[in-house]
């Protein structure tokens, strides 16, 4: 949405924080006896209040921190009451504190630019004022490589999803393969915001490229231009050890400054919930898939949001601590800041590769619109499937209809063939599309058509198909959707006796398949069956080339890298596949920490854009204890990172399970 259409988003905005007030008169509270967060209290009946009161108070006592509002209720004295409770003489039979679960729970739900936008910056004004991004426009742009081929070259392994590395803070123009925004848009040279690339002398460049990428020429060479316009993102360079300014020009240590935009207002929050931590919006830091220290869920630092509406960007300051206490000295006198992360581990929460090795299936022929026949998965969110190779849904659907969006787009979807059951949310069916033949001995000729009465789904079915067209013996039957059928062991005396097979594969096959009941492996060498063009074939399925998350790793892994023992998924959790180590790379990226932009409100926390940057600086502290590097350095009272400690003050999460290192 252009800016234009602030004023109306303003008025709606406006709308829903009104309707969110009276929700917040009935905020949990952390009673400092139990710690337990209270969601909701019970609502308990007039008669015997005062008596129940009385008794509440005298077993658990009713935290005199609570509003007044609250305190003269009984309900502000006691989480969650059994129903064993007498109305008639106000009696409490039976009462024990009953743990409410955790409502901290974060949801992605960026906003659809049709709705409104938000946009943020790192450090937009590294090389200017620090006020050049105070209502101003600004956007962020970066330069695009073409697409990256190192996994073919190392791994033999050609990318199902195509990786776009991002140039460097200097690379040069002539090198780009494109200028995209933040929202992955192609940019035109003509129409970015950078400015052109200066040219210099160099006795050491002889042609293009040759011996350095920013050579253009024999003695030319090309070179980022010095100066950035207003607002330009810095993602890439981010110092976490050393000071930024605020939108007044205060220095601040250990801190980056951060551009910000909106186009409606930001929830914010008055009154007595002014300062409370359930409630407004808040920019906070995290790692993403987390450390072996803390999950990706951790808060690393964060700041609130005291600004309704900005024209343009505006600024704020992020501190880079690690952890919101991060600047209080520990038992040894460091601070803990950000510092330039990087794992070489498998661990849960790793991104990995998988590589050619990984194993083949051979499935029944892949579903196609014009033969109506074949395979494919479900669940199938549209909304978050994605489309490789043919396949969507199944083990690439990332939830199942988790937004009102998600239920719109399904409402759609379902009327859509093939058709998609209902499934269990942690499963991935394969289902295979046929036709009925419903054929009698008496149709022998094409002047009859059995099962007149019956149709086809629909007429455009039957005749864009084209395989059906002008065969009248098909007409009257009906495609239909089932679950592929399991394979199973072929019994004689033939070459394909001891084999596997189904009644939806033309080929044998030596194995079952690891990922599907429906699908078998083939031996080494060995291609999926096929035939004649226009024939059916059997498809090869295999999950190399594809980049998943690992959720399970060992707690002994065998020193034998073949050895089947990771899980991997595809759906960031939904569901998950066997693989072993030597099948895995650790996949890398670019960045080692995202900004978070939250709302959160009583019951969760919406996440509504993640921004990725690196810090470049300082190094990591490398932990002698756990012979590995923290995610921050500890840094001594005169400013400077220790390269080691053997403090045992830090120390992985007791859930977090160590593996060997990737080969």
């Amino acid at each position: 949405m252009g800016w234009g259409g602030w004023q109306g988003r303003t008025g709606w905005a406006a709308l829903v924080w009104l309707s969110l007030l009276p929700a917040a008169q009935s905020q949990y509270l952390k009673t400092s006896k139990d710690e337990l967060v209270v969601e909701k209290y019970y609502e308990v009946q007039k008669a015997g209040t005062k008596d129940l009161e009385n008794l509440i108070g005298e077993h658990v006592g009713c935290p005199s921190a609570l509003p007044t509002y609250l305190r003269t209720t009984t309900a502000a004295c006691y989480p969650y009451l059994n129903e064993k409770y007498n109305p008639q003489d106000g009696v409490l039979l039976e009462a024990e504190f009953k743990p409410f679960a955790d409502i901290d729970q974060y949801s992605v739900e960026e906003p659809r630019s049709e709705d409104y936008q938000v946009g943020l910056l790192l450090d937009p004004c590294q090389q200017l004022s620090y006020d050049c991004c105070v209502n101003t426009y600004g956007t962020a742009e970066y330069g695009a490589l073409p697409a990256d081929t190192s996994t073919e070259t190392l791994y033999n392994t050609k990318r199902r999803v195509p990786k776009r590395p991002l140039a460097g803070s200097d690379g040069i123009l002539e090198n780009f393969d494109s200028v995209i925004k933040y929202d992955h848009t192609v940019v035109e040279l003509e129409a970015s915001r950078r400015a052109d690339d200066a040219k210099l002398v160099d006795d050491e460049c002889i042609g293009v490229e040759d011996p350095y990428p920013y050579c253009q020429g024999y003695r030319l060479r090309n070179q980022m231009f010095p100066i950035f316009p207003n607002c330009t993102d810095n993602n890439q360079t981010v110092y976490a050890n050393s000071t930024c300014q605020d939108v007044n020009g205060k220095y601040s240590d250990h801190c980056v400054q951060l551009g910000y935009s909106q186009t409606a207002l930001a929830v914010m929050c008055g009154g007595e919930f002014s300062d409370n931590e359930h409630c407004g919006t808040f920019f906070e830091v995290h790692m993403p898939n987390g450390s072996p220290y803390n999950d990706e869920t951790y808060v690393i630092n964060e700041v609130r949001l005291e600004q309704t509406n900005a024209s343009g960007f505006n600024t704020t300051t992020l501190p880079l601590f690690y952890g919101v206490d991060g600047n209080v000295p520990d038992s040894d006198g460091y601070t803990r800041v950000l510092c330039n992360y990087e794992e070489n581990r498998l661990r849960e929460g790793s991104m990995v590769f998988v590589k050619a090795s990984a194993p083949k299936c051979c499935c029944p022929q892949i579903y196609s619109d014009k033969d109506y026949q074949g395979h494919f998965f479900c669940p199938r969110n549209a909304e978050q499937s994605f489309v490789v190779d043919g396949y969507e849904g199944g083990p690439f659907a990332n939830s199942v209809l988790g937004t009102l969006a998600e239920q719109m787009e399904n409402d759609i979807d379902v009327d859509t063939y093939p058709y998609c059951p209902v499934t269990e949310e942690h499963e991935d069916v394969m289902m295979c599309s046929k036709v009925t033949n419903l054929q009698t001995e008496v149709a022998t000729t094409d002047e009859v058509e059995p099962w007149s009465s019956a149709r086809l789904i629909s007429e455009d079915v039957y005749t864009s198909s084209g395989v059906y067209a002008g065969n009248s013996k098909m007409r009257g039957n009906r495609f239909y959707t089932e679950p592929c059928p399991n394979i199973y062991l072929r019994n004689g005396s033939d070459a394909k006796s001891n084999m596997y097979t189904s009644d939806a594969l033309r080929g044998s096959y030596k194995k079952t398949c690891p990922y599907f009941d429906s699908c078998a492996t083939p031996a080494v060498g060995v291609e999926c069956n096929s035939s004649a063009a226009g024939d059916a074939f059997d498809t090869e399925f295999t999950f190399a080339g594809f980049v998943g998350k690992v959720t399970y790793v060992p707690k002994d892994p065998a020193d034998d890298e073949f050895v089947v023992q990771y899980k991997v998924s595809f759906n960031d959790g939904r569901t998950e596949y066997d693989f072993a180590e030597a099948d895995l790379v650790l996949e890398k990226e670019d960045f080692n920490y995202e900004v978070w932009w939250v709302e959160r409100t009583r019951y969760n926390y919406i996440v509504r854009k993640k921004k990725p940057f690196r810090v470049v600086a300082p190094e990591c502290t490398f932990d002698r204890v756990n012979d590995q590097y923290l995610p921050f350095a500890l840094i001594d009272e005169n400013g400077e990172a220790l390269d080691s400690v053997s403090s045992s003050e830090y120390s992985p999460t007791d859930d977090w399970e160590g593996t060997q290192n990737m080969r």
